[in-house]
């Protein structure tokens, strides 16, 4: 699944080379997207998050600690979270391929029934699949191989 098309590529570089000072959460967002030339997608409880024009999904966290991922399912639920702060990136979040399958976690439902949403107390988003339903071929058997 190649999602990082000369497309997606020029897409990211446009918003990249767009932002301006206003455009970022806070100053370290902003010194973070410089360091690592990604788009800043925003944070959670635990990182901010970003992407780059070649499909790299960053984080980094609070205590200065970062990581990095290229594969499918990690840009994929960033671009699902992304789509929020940036509308354009929608486009490139695939339909369902054949070869995918159910979120182990969620039961294809979206919702994760093991956590709570902070805010309502309800049933919070699948984070595994980020609300899709479905994972890739290489996230199933990831998730298969840890739990046995």
């Amino acid at each position: 699944m190649n999602i990082a098309t000369s497309e997606f590529k020029k897409t990211v570089d446009d918003l990249i080379n767009n932002l301006n000072i206003d455009n970022f959460v806070d100053s370290e967002e902003h010194t973070l997207a410089c360091k690592y030339k990604a788009l800043p997608l925003g944070f959670d409880f635990l990182a901010y998050t970003f992407i780059t024009s070649d499909g790299e999904v960053i984080w980094h966290d609070f205590q200065d600690d970062f990581g990095k991922s290229n594969d499918s399912q990690s840009l994929i639920n960033a671009l699902v979270y992304g789509k929020k702060r940036y509308p354009e990136l929608e486009k490139f979040i695939p339909n369902r391929h054949e070869s995918s399958k159910i979120c182990p976690v969620c039961e294809g439902t979206g919702i994760w029934k093991n956590s709570k949403n902070v805010a309502t107390g309800e049933p919070g988003n699948c984070i595994i699949c980020a609300t899709l339903g479905w994972v890739t071929d290489e996230c199933y058997e990831q998730i298969i191989s840890n739990h046995k």
